[in-house]
């Protein structure tokens, strides 16, 4: 069995420079590897992005190395704009049941996303992982437009 190396924060802020200064993240930044034979077999991006907010607190040497160098490897972010990180909130209870009441007057998920100006990055797939309790946290822009778009509706 490998051993394992742990996520520290002096890591995870390395990691977090790196995403902003390219502008890429985790699913893109493996996106295309499946066939690079440097590439970790157990490597994936979901465990990457939660490297990145601490769910997961440490890992094979080997995945960070790979994870860094490819972010290195990568030019600074020039025509596109990286999304700063979001401060986070809990989907607690009274969230949940204003999202499920939305739901039900059919302003989620779609709905929403075609009035207003919707933050960047807000889709119907985060918006269903709310839905689905998949997710216990959500980023606070987003939660605060969409409970005041839809109670203005």
């Amino acid at each position: 069995m490998a051993a394992f190396a742990p996520i520290t924060e002096e890591l995870r802020e390395v990691l977090n420079a790196e995403r902003m200064r390219t502008g890429i993240g985790p699913t893109e930044l493996m996106r295309g590897t499946t066939h690079d034979p440097k590439r970790p077999a157990t490597l994936k991006g979901h465990a990457i992005s939660r490297w990145l907010t601490g769910a997961i607190t440490s890992t094979r040497p080997s995945h960070i190395a790979y994870v860094l160098d490819r972010w290195r490897a990568l030019p600074d972010a020039t025509s596109r704009k990286a999304r700063e990180p979001a401060e986070r909130v809990a989907l607690n209870d009274d969230i949940l049941c204003q999202i499920d009441a939305f739901w039900e007057q059919g302003l989620l998920p779609d709905k929403i996303l075609e009035t207003g100006i919707v933050p960047e990055g807000l889709n119907a797939a985060i918006i269903r992982t709310w839905k689905d309790r998949r997710i216990k946290t959500a980023a606070r822009d987003y939660i605060e437009f969409v409970i005041r778009t839809c109670t203005k509706n």
